[in-house]
């Protein structure tokens, strides 16, 4: 009998754990952007309340690495805080509603990037959370508006030796600039005025970075890429 009574305990703490979390990620468990200059900028990571019950969420915070001098707070469901603290418990999430945690970044004129990770779970089932993480770069130049008109393209992606760039504008660049940076803000290698479409990259370590082109005193967003050897 008391096998028996151990075995329903057992298969109905199964039943609990299997209907939960009651909510889904959006985006996703990760966020990367990259953020403006002298601009505060917002990043939300929602958790979409998927039961027929409202839900609480809590959170506790992994790690932070934020570049010194870059403003930053974050904000969750129902309360924005100054910094980061190390957790929280959000408002009550109703059916159909969302919870969020939002980090708030400002890195003015500060190259680098920012990874913020966090812990969120429903109440009452700790071992089924979720780490979020937010990697938030940003990347020097004296130019601040991006080109609209213009696009960019660059491959292959992973690239070994070259990087080949494509350009689709309305008229015919015979000339222009770029530079590439590493994830933490710090120029790896530039060029001025080239006529040439193809970048090399076979002074680059293997890892990830970023390619900015400037032409007629514009620039393209950022494009990623990675160096393989």
């Amino acid at each position: 009998m008391k096998k028996i009574i151990l075995l329903f305990t057992f298969i109905f703490q199964l039943s609990l754990f299997a209907s939960s979390p009651n909510y889904s990620l959006t985006p996703g468990t990760i966020l990367e952007d990259t953020a403006q200059f002298n601009t505060l900028s917002i990043y939300d990571i929602y958790q979409n309340n998927t039961s027929n019950n409202a839900i609480q969420l809590k959170w506790q915070l992994i790690s932070t690495s934020i570049p010194a001098g870059w403003d930053y707070s974050l904000c969750e469901y129902g309360t924005c805080y100054p910094g980061i603290p190390n957790g929280g418990t959000m408002d009550s999430v109703v059916v159909g509603s969302m919870g969020f945690l939002g980090l708030n970044i400002n890195p003015f004129f500060i190259p680098g990037t920012a990874v913020v990770k966090v812990f969120v779970y429903e109440n009452g089932f700790f071992s089924l959370g979720d780490t979020l993480t937010w990697i938030i770069h940003a990347l020097p130049t004296s130019i601040n508006e991006f080109s609209s008109d213009f696009k960019l393209n660059c491959f292959p992606v992973p690239a070994n030796e070259f990087l080949s760039v494509e350009l689709s504008t309305a008229k015919k660049l015979n000339r222009f600039s770029y530079s590439i940076y590493s994830t933490q803000g710090n120029l790896m290698q530039s060029e001025i005025n080239i006529e040439s479409t193809f970048i090399n990259i076979q002074s680059l370590s293997e890892g990830r970075y970023f390619l900015l082109l400037f032409a007629d005193g514009r620039r393209f967003r950022p494009i990623s890429f990675i160096k393989i050897n």
